[in-house]
């Protein structure tokens, strides 16, 4: 009888707050308080309120649209760490390879360098626990190697036949978004962005400052889901005019609030630029390649990105755990909403992207469709774009599945390329670096032979993908490609795997294509000698 009595006064005090700024909230409000009571006090068994409040709130959340997300507390810090672009730990890159820890690199500077960990080590203790030859997730690894910087971690490497201790003291590790970035040739640089993190701009302009000339600059943005909205107006302002207006935001409960490009000079205004997107490419991206398209200020080459133009906001809970929710839309400077319609529900709006593939627009410009209501033309050359659902790239360079076949998708699904190249790499790592002295002397030099694909499908074998004549001739040359780039990037980094790769991309070809030929004024000003 007490505990109902308490319940009533609480109710009522929250009534007495709530009245007096909306009947129709402080209903709801009343509602929702009282059914979570009736469930926790009169249900027939045991109830625990904190899963129910997880379950609804995640499902009330969830249904508003697509991009509105409850996190549990439990998550929020690894949300957090991917956007800040940091976490604290060791600074290794590590693959799990048959139940061992294998390091495959150390961030130069970071704490397992210092302590003199070295790429091809064996982690097979942390803190005198066993890690080798059991079962092992790469999340249970990261728990054990991750803590507040300034702690201390013992871990126990086997190197050359001999066990070696290490005291590592941890340290803030960046999570670097510039996943690749290199010249291209005399003019041209190229940058690969994988998200819009806090640290981006700050690693965009290092690479920049790092490149040298940039007459030329190749922006990669193929894959990138997004992220802060603050970075990517940040790298606008090195791109498009002093005053430029460069995206804005508007919803119900916020008002009109315009993005203009306020720095006299951007290091990359005198530039060509080209931006690479495809349906992977979502929000941020979008913002980049709608504003550098409708300033005709860029050729946006690739395939028709996501369509996300929702803003998001996150809003902590009493628990730690956060809402982001859906405050506002944003729009190019045309007034292109690049939103692609979700009121047939989430889970069409989470097919849709294999719904392209399915009609066919991944392979033809012909098979997309837009709604001639949503027509717009840009603010120079006066082209037509169109809004309502992503970014439709200038240039549409289809999907390659050429060199697709079964026999290389078992290969990949069961981590056959990856496994081998470890492998190779741990075995001939020394005389690998003494051998190429450069990415580039690599990429000129080094071939894989018959006897080291021989070697491949033999391995392959005894992870059970048996050879099949017609799909290896079908996929050889991606094979042999594949396997090339992963060992630059297990010498190097990520930049020598793209470096690799790209020579062989036929949207990145079409790129430095465009951007080195009278191509590229054609098409931002074309339209004006019609």
């Amino acid at each position: 009888m007490k505990r109902i009595l308490l319940f009533l006064i609480a109710l009522f005090v929250l009534a007495t707050t709530l009245k007096s700024q909306d009947d129709e909230f402080y209903l709801h409000s009343l509602k929702m308080n009282r059914a979570l009571y009736y469930l926790k006090n009169l249900y027939v068994d045991s109830v625990k309120t904190k899963d129910i409040v997880e379950t609804g709130l995640k499902r009330i959340i969830e249904s508003l649209d697509p991009h509105s997300t409850y996190i549990s507390a439990e998550d929020v810090q690894d949300i957090t760490e991917q956007l800040d672009g940091e976490f604290e730990g060791i600074g290794i890159q590590f693959e799990v390879y048959r139940d061992t820890l294998l390091v495959l690199s150390t961030i130069t500077g970071g704490p397992s360098a210092k302590a003199g960990l070295k790429a091809g080590d064996r982690i097979v203790k942390i803190e005198g626990e066993n890690i080798a030859n059991i079962e092992i997730t790469d999340s249970q690894i990261m728990s054990l190697l991750k803590g507040e910087k300034g702690s201390i971690v013992n871990v126990t490497v086997y190197r050359k036949g001999e066990l070696i201790d290490f005291c590592i003291i941890r340290d803030t590790i960046p999570i670097f978004s510039v996943e690749a970035s290199y010249r291209v040739d005399d003019n041209t640089c190229y940058i690969r962005l994988n998200r819009f993190a806090k640290t981006s701009y700050n690693e965009f302009m290092k690479a920049l400052n790092e490149l040298g000339n940039t007459r030329n600059i190749i922006l990669d943005l193929r894959g990138n889901v997004g992220g802060y909205m603050d970075i990517a107006i940040s790298i606008l302002n090195e791109i498009l005019p002093h005053k430029s207006l460069l995206v804005y935001t508007e919803g119900t409960h916020s008002s009109k609030k315009e993005y203009v490009a306020d720095k006299e000079s951007g290091k990359l205004r005198g530039s060509r630029v080209v931006v690479l997107i495809d349906e992977g490419s979502a929000s941020a991206s979008e913002i980049i390649s709608g504003a550098v398209q409708d300033w005709d200020r860029g050729v946006i080459v690739g395939r028709r990105s996501f369509g996300k133009g929702l803003v998001q906001n996150a809003y902590l809970l009493p628990d730690g755990s956060v809402i982001r929710i859906t405050t506002s839309r944003y729009y190019t400077p045309t007034g292109r909403l690049i939103q692609k319609p979700y009121k047939k529900g989430v889970d069409v709006y989470k097919n849709e992207i294999s719904e392209r593939y399915r009609n066919g627009e991944f392979s033809t410009k012909d098979s997309i469709h837009f709604d001639e209501d949503l027509k717009f033309k840009t603010l120079k050359s006066r082209r037509t774009v169109y809004g309502g659902g992503g970014i439709m790239p200038d240039i549409f360079v289809p999907i390659d599945t050429s060199t697709y076949s079964d026999y290389y998708r078992d290969l990949l699904s069961k981590s056959v390329i990856n496994d081998f190249v470890l492998k190779y790499v741990d075995d001939n790592r020394i005389k690998l670096h003494k051998s190429y002295y450069s990415i580039k002397n690599f990429s000129e030099e080094f071939e894989i032979d018959s006897k080291f694909m021989k070697e491949f499908i033999n391995f392959a074998e005894s992870y059970g993908v048996n050879y099949n004549k017609n799909d290896y001739a079908t996929s050889e040359n991606e094979i042999r490609l594949i396997l090339k780039a992963l060992i630059a990037r297990d010498l190097w980094d990520t930049s020598a795997y793209f470096f690799i790769t790209n020579n062989d991309n036929k949207v990145f070809k079409k790129a430095v294509s465009i951007i080195n030929g009278d191509e590229y004024n054609r098409i931002l000003v074309g339209s004006l000698v019609k």
